[in-house]
């Protein structure tokens, strides 16, 4: 391995950004000096599977980009099954794995996956919408300091050293790990919203 960058927090299969998510690329050593030792594109695949396959803790996966962009057996394509009879998640993810152990028995098909995970863990936010706008507080202001306390938001960029820099808001990861202190957050008196005419609001 010559080199490699990580980007944490995207998902290179749907290009989505979640906190559990992770891509990292990596750059090879020359041809020439992997081929003596025995180093192949196909060995190190081999080796890097059979190292992700004893982690419990996640899903990890290895896959090299087509040497010509845009051609490729990678390419693949995409298929979305929904629940339309509204039968929960429990059913979906069983229907979802049946289609997906279909298909990993046919051989015109390789490297199945599906990015449903039902296991991960939801928060849901009821907003007093009614109260909000008596306050006078714009809904996307609300939002947006949720946004802020129990993930991030965009602020701006900023140029320095020749490069462009994001410049993100967001709570102390203890505060964004627990939903305890967001609970805490949405109802005491840390959570502050302002309103138009630069009153703050809890």
């Amino acid at each position: 391995m010559a080199d490699w960058i990580t980007i944490g927090g995207l998902s290179l299969l749907d290009f989505s950004s979640a906190p559990n998510a992770g891509t990292l690329f990596i750059t090879l050593e020359p041809w020439e000096e992997r081929l003596a030792a025995g180093h192949s594109l196909d060995a190190i695949m081999d080796n890097l599977r059979k190292q992700f396959g004893q982690i419990q803790e996640g899903i990890v996966f290895a896959f090299a980009p087509s040497a010509i962009r845009g051609l490729g057996v990678r390419g693949g394509f995409q298929m979305q099954v929904e629940d339309r009879a509204d039968v929960g998640l429990l059913e979906l993810q069983q229907v979802t794995q049946a289609i997906m152990e279909d298909a990993r028995s046919q051989t015109a098909l390789a490297a199945m996956n599906t990015m449903f995970r039902p296991g991960v863990p939801q928060l849901y936010v009821d907003v007093d919408r009614v109260k909000v706008k008596t306050l006078d507080i714009p809904l996307s202001t609300v939002f947006a300091t949720l946004q802020a306390y129990l993930g991030s938001a965009y602020v701006n960029d900023f140029n320095k050293f020749g490069r462009i820099y994001q410049v993100r808001a967001q709570a102390e990861s203890q505060f964004r790990a627990d939903p305890c202190p967001a609970a805490w957050v949405l109802t005491g008196p840390a959570w502050h919203s302002r309103k138009r005419r630069s009153a703050a609001r809890p």
